[in-house]
C-alpha cells in the first residue's frame, strides 16, 4: 500500500506531463521531457513494479511490470531515433497506456 502512495502519484504526474506532448509532438518538447522527466518516470515505474512482488524474488506480476516499463522506454528511444515522428510517438503513447492499464491507475 505504501508503494501505491509513493510511486503512483509520480507515475500520474509523469503521464500528465507527457500526454499533452504526445498529442502535439515536437523534438524540443520531447527532448526536454526525456532529459528532465523521463528518468523520474522510469524509476517510479520500476519501483512500483518491484513493489508488486509477493516475496524477495521477482514473480510473474513484477516481471510483467518490468516488461511494460522496458517497452515504454524502448518506444521512447525508438521515437527519439525517428526524430519523434507521429507514428513513433504513437508507440510511446500505446506503451504508456498499457502500463497505466496494468497498474490500474486512474488518470484525472
Amino acid at each position: 500500500m505504501t508503494a501505491r502512495k509513493r510511486y503512483l502519484p509520480r507515475i500520474v504526474a509523469g503521464y500528465q506531463q507527457l500526454a499533452p506532448l504526445l498529442q502535439n509532438p515536437t523534438s524540443s518538447s520531447l527532448s526536454s521531457f526525456e532529459t528532465d522527466e523521463l528518468p523520474s518516470l522510469k524509476r517510479a515505474m520500476n519501483l512500483y513494479g518491484a513493489s508488486l512482488r509477493k516475496g524477495e524474488v521477482p514473480d510473474e506480476t513484477s516481471r510483467a511490470a518490468d516488461k511494460l516499463t522496458e517497452d515504454f522506454v524502448a518506444a521512447f528511444e525508438k521515437a527519439k531515433a525517428n526524430k519523434y515522428s507521429k507514428e513513433s510517438v504513437q508507440g510511446v503513447k500505446v506503451a504508456l497506456d498499457k502500463y497505466v492499464e496494468f497498474a490500474k491507475i486512474q488518470i484525472p
